[in-house]
């Protein structure tokens, strides 16, 4: 027993040193092991990211697109005109295949109201990038449209801001500012009623993607969603209620559009105003289309594609969006980059 309890005692001190050592590598081991799995996951994304939309990133999507004047109109568009448009990168506007949604007979900002109303929400006042002060806040849908009903007021559009926010905070903001909001889940899988509204986005449910996703958008005339691009391989804004304008540019006009280079998952921003040129001179080479979407009518703005969206009229919208499966696994190392 004595002897045992000896060389236990030997090794003691040995068992302390490595405990030691490896509690003092903890901190700097723990950074070098987040440094090289970011490393390797922004790898994977680069290499899986290309692979998958390799056949999507067209710098000129055809030659057809030097030359438009204007985005291509139709009534209707068949499963193999759309895809024609997906794989040749060509936006298109489309004023007739909504007309079965009860979605464009009911959603008003007051039926959301009515039947939403204690759903909570975030609203913000602009893109980041494109103005210097942005707020995003918490509400509901009941107070949100009493905020714009009472923008349309001109006799409570100055007291509109304290709808939402504290006296100190609705005299911050400038007067120029509105605020829009954007579910930033999927509501129509979150109530079936809804989805059901807008007929599953059979539109869309066509050209059988693995994965569909939906973004909900409800805002005051005079909101604006800042010019950007994006990385949905296919993205269509549906205009429910309202009208809206949206101006597109071209991914091969890109060097005229001062990109920012922040990290936004899945987008890309850019500070240019098409308004306010002077303070962005090479924005003038750039090539510039403009939809007038109105209710009831829809916009395919191919992947890449730079756009800006201004709300002429109290607005409701969805921008519905495919992905493959090899196109979905893609983001997930790159939503582990944005984590970090």
């Amino acid at each position: 027993q004595t002897e045992h309890t000896g060389r236990m005692a030997k090794y003691k001190p040995r068992t302390t040193y490595f405990l030691s050592r490896i509690t003092h590598c903890f901190t700097p081991c723990r950074l070098l092991i987040f440094v090289v799995i970011d490393a390797l996951a922004i790898f994977i994304w680069a290499t899986v990211h290309t692979v998958c939309f390799s056949n999507l990133y067209l710098q000129d999507p055809l030659d057809y697109v030097k030359d438009l004047t204007a985005v291509p109109k139709f009534d209707r568009v068949g499963v193999s005109r759309f895809r024609w448009h997906i794989e040749k990168g060509v936006p298109f506007h489309a004023t007739d295949m909504l007309h079965g949604w009860e979605a464009t007979k009911k959603w008003t900002p007051q039926f959301f109201s009515k039947q939403y109303g204690e759903i909570e929400i975030q609203v913000q006042s602009s893109n980041p990038e494109s103005a210097p002060f942005s707020y995003t806040i918490e509400t509901n849908y009941s107070d949100y449209v009493k905020y714009m009903d009472a923008l349309k007021d001109p006799k409570a559009r100055d007291d509109a801001n304290y709808i939402l926010l504290s006296d100190e905070e609705a005299e911050k903001v400038p007067d120029d500012i509105v605020f829009y909001h954007n579910y930033a889940t999927d509501l129509l899988e979150d109530f079936d009623e809804l989805w059901n509204d807008v007929n599953g986005l059979d539109i869309l449910a066509r050209l059988d993607p693995y994965l569909l996703e939906s973004v909900f958008w409800l805002g005051p005339e005079g909101s604006v969603t800042g010019l950007h691009r994006e990385d949905d391989p296919v993205n269509v804004l549906f205009q429910i209620y309202g009208t809206k304008k949206v101006t597109l540019i071209p991914p091969s006009h890109t060097p005229y559009l001062y990109p920012s280079r922040k990290y936004s998952l899945g987008a890309q921003n850019s500070p240019v105003k098409p308004s306010n040129l002077d303070d962005f001179p090479l924005m003038k080479q750039a090539k510039q289309l403009t939809v007038t979407l109105e209710a009831g009518q829809l916009l395919f703005i191919p992947v890449g594609w730079w756009h800006m969206v201004e709300t002429i009229s109290e607005s409701i919208s969805i921008s519905g969006r495919t992905f493959s499966y090899c196109q979905r696994m893609s983001y997930y190392p790159q939503l582990w980059i944005w984590t970090l």
